[in-house]
C-alpha cells in the first residue's frame, strides 16, 4: 500500500492516488474509504509532535478518471482538526465522481481546515443523493473549490450543519449544472439553532451557474456573500411548481454582520415564470446589484409579470449599472411596518418591461422607501 513508510523527511507532504488502495473499475467506494482511512492514520500518527488540537500537514489525492461511488465517503470524525487535504483532477472535464447513492456523497464532522477541490466534476445519477454534508463546531473552515463542474439530478449540493464556522468557502471558475430538489448550497439546515449565523463568507468568482431548477443558495442561517462575475441561468420550471432562485435569504433577524449580499458584474437570464434572482427576508440587510443584467428574456410573454427581486422588509437594498426585468416586491412582516434605516436606491438603472414607478415597483403594504437616480426610463 502507498506511503506506509514514514520518515522525517516526508512526514509533511504526499501523494496518493485510490488505485493504491484497491480497485477503481465498477463501484469504488470501499476503494476511496480506505484511502481516506489511511490519510487519517497517517494524520495520527503526526499527532503527537503537533498541536493536539490542529494537525499540520498536506495530502494529495490524484484523480485521472471516472470513478463510481454508491456509498457516503467519511471523511473522519471530529478530533483532531486536520488541515491541508487537495483532491486534484485532470480538469473538471477528464475527472469525474459519479454518486448513484442517495445519500451524501461526502459527509465532513467537524474535521477539516484548508479542503481543497480542483478540476474535477461531480455527477449524481440519483435525485435523492446530495454532494457534501459538512457539520461544524469549531472545525471546517477555509474550503476552495477551483474549476470544478456539478451535473446531474441532486437532492442538494452542500449541506451546512453543526452551530459554529462552517465559514470562509471559496469558488473560482467552477460550474454549477444539473437539477436541484432542494438546492445547490443550503445554509442552517437545523431548525432553531441561531448559532448558525456564524455560517459567514462565501465567494463565488467567474462561476457557471446554469442549471435546470432548484435554488442556488438557500440560506436560513448565516451568510456575508460576495458574487462575482458570471453567467448565472435557471434552464427549466420545477416539477413540483414551486419557484427556483438564485439566492434565498430567510428569517427576519439574524446577528449582526450576517446579512449582506454583493453581486456585481453578473448576467442572469430568468428564462420561466417561476424563477427569480432573490427572494429576502433579511430586516437588516445590505443587498448589491451593481453592473448586472437579467433582461435577457425580457421579450418573452412571462417577463413583464414576473417578480424577479422580492423583499420583505429590508433595510440597505442598492442596484447600481442594472438592467432590470420584470418587477420588484417589497412586502411588510406586519401591516403599517418599515425598519426606521430601509433604503431602498436605484442609480443608472434600466427597466425592460414596466417602465414606470408605479409598475415596476410593487408591494402589498406600506410603500417602501425607494430613490431612483439618473433613471435610464426617466423614473423619478
Amino acid at each position: 500500500m502507498a506511503n506506509e513508510v514514514l520518515n522525517e523527511e516526508r512526514r509533511e507532504v504526499r501523494r496518493v492516488r485510490p488505485e493504491d488502495y484497491g480497485p477503481v473499475d465498477g463501484d469504488c467506494t470501499q476503494t476511496f474509504q480506505n484511502m481516506l482511512n489511511n490519510i487519517r492514520e497517517w494524520y495520527n500518527l503526526l499527532h503527537d509532535s503537533h498541536d493536539q488540537y490542529l494537525l499540520k500537514a498536506m495530502t494529495t489525492i490524484e484523480l485521472s478518471r471516472e470513478y463510481t461511488i454508491s456509498g457516503t465517503l467519511d471523511m473522519g470524525p471530529n478530533r483532531p482538526i486536520m488541515f491541508g487535504l487537495v483532491w486534484q483532477g485532470v480538469n473538471k472535464y477528464l475527472t469525474e465522481i459519479v454518486h448513484t447513492g442517495d445519500g451524501d456523497l461526502f459527509r465532513i464532522d467537524d474535521c477539516w481546515l484548508g479542503l481543497r477541490f480542483r478540476d474535477i466534476s461531480f455527477r449524481s445519477t440519483n435525485s435523492a443523493g446530495s454532494f457534501m454534508y459538512t457539520r461544524a463546531q469549531n472545525g471546517p473552515q477555509d474550503f476552495i473549490f477551483t474549476n470544478c463542474a456539478w451535473r446531474g439530478s441532486w437532492f442538494r449540493g452542500l449541506t451546512l450543519d453543526g452551530d459554529n464556522i462552517n465559514s470562509e468557502f471559496g469558488f473560482n471558475n467552477c460550474t454549477v449544472g444539473g437539477s436541484y430538489e432542494e438546492a445547490w448550497m443550503w445554509s442552517g439546515s437545523a431548525d432553531g439553532v441561531d448559532q448558525q449565523d456564524q455560517f459567514l463568507n462565501y465567494w463565488f468568482n467567474d462561476c457557471k451557474v446554469e442549471y435546470e431548477y432548484g435554488d442556488f443558495l438557500h440560506y436560513d442561517r448565516g451568510g456575508f456573500i460576495k458574487v462575482s462575475g458570471g453567467s448565472y441561468i435557471i434552464l427549466s420550471e420545477h416539477p413540483k411548481g414551486t419557484p427556483s432562485t438564485f439566492f434565498v435569504m430567510l428569517h427576519q433577524h439574524h446577528f449582526d454582520g450576517v446579512q449582506k449580499l454583493s453581486v456585481r458584474d453578473v448576467r442572469f437570464e430568468l428564462r420561466n415564470a417561476l424563477s427569480r434572482a432573490i427572494y429576502c427576508e433579511w430586516e437588516n440587510c445590505h443587498v448589491t446589484f451593481d453592473g448586472c443584467s437579467d433582461t435577457a428574456n425580457a421579450f418573452k410573454e412571462h417577463s413583464k409579470e414576473l417578480v424577479s427581486h422580492h423583499y420583505y422588509n429590508p433595510g440597505c437594498v442598492r442596484y447600481v449599472n442594472c438592467d432590470l426585468v420584470g418587477k420588484h416586491q417589497y412586502d411588510d412582516y406586519q401591516p403599517g411596518e418599515r425598519p426606521a434605516r430601509q433604503q431602498i436606491v436605484y442609480d443608472q438603472c434600466s427597466h425592460s418591461n414596466n417602465a414606470t414607478r408605479d409598475t415596476f415597483i410593487v408591494s402589498n403594504g406600506t410603500p417602501p422607501n425607494v430613490k431612483f437616480r439618473d433613471d435610464a426610463n426617466g423614473i423619478e
